[in-house]
């Protein structure tokens, strides 16, 4: 019966704990009307001339994107993302009326016998690198629909440029 009067003793801590006092109305309200008046924002000037995100949007979804459709549903992926499309599968790459619009990876898991992926770089996708030799002759040879993708969404794959060779060698050198 004794071992059951020491256990409260074992649960008291064996550190002392600093013990603060709760912040009162008064103090949160001044700390608030502090920090509104150090508000960055408030001092923030607006901005001069047109807005740049609606000068740098689409006109058209449709315009900027190339349309996938099969069996009365039908997907979009950017412009410049497919990459090759045999002459036997040409019908699929326009919309059918009707056909229900799904997200790419939805559409690719259902469309994967006729439908193909190439993963490519950044570099690749900006035209500043030279798709692989394999990659090229897989699309002049291919009996499906590629599409470029990053990361598993498609992306648009510009052409590529060789680098602007330069007259002074030392500059080329840097």
């Amino acid at each position: 019966m004794k071992t059951l009067s020491l256990l409260p003793l074992l649960a008291v801590p064996l550190f002392a704990v600093e013990m603060r006092d709760i912040a009162s109305h008064e103090q949160l309200s001044q700390r608030l009307r502090a920090s509104e008046q150090r508000d960055p924002m408030k001092n923030l000037a607006p901005a001069e001339g047109e807005d740049p995100s609606k000068a740098a949007r689409p006109a058209d979804l449709l315009a900027t994107s190339e349309v996938l459709c099969f069996n009365g549903v039908a997907t979009l992926v950017p412009k410049g993302a497919v990459l090759a499309v045999p002459a036997n599968l040409k019908a699929r790459t326009g919309f059918q009326a009707g056909a229900r619009i799904v997200p790419w990876q939805q559409f690719y898991v259902n469309n994967r016998n006729w439908l193909s992926t190439a993963e490519v770089s950044f570099e690749q996708a900006a035209g500043r690198k030279e798709l692989p030799e394999g990659l090229r002759n897989q699309l002049e040879e291919s009996r499906t629909i590629i599409v470029a993708t990053m990361r598993q969404g498609p992306i648009s794959v510009n052409p590529f440029e060789p680098p602007a060779e330069d007259a002074d060698p030392q500059t080329a050198a840097r």
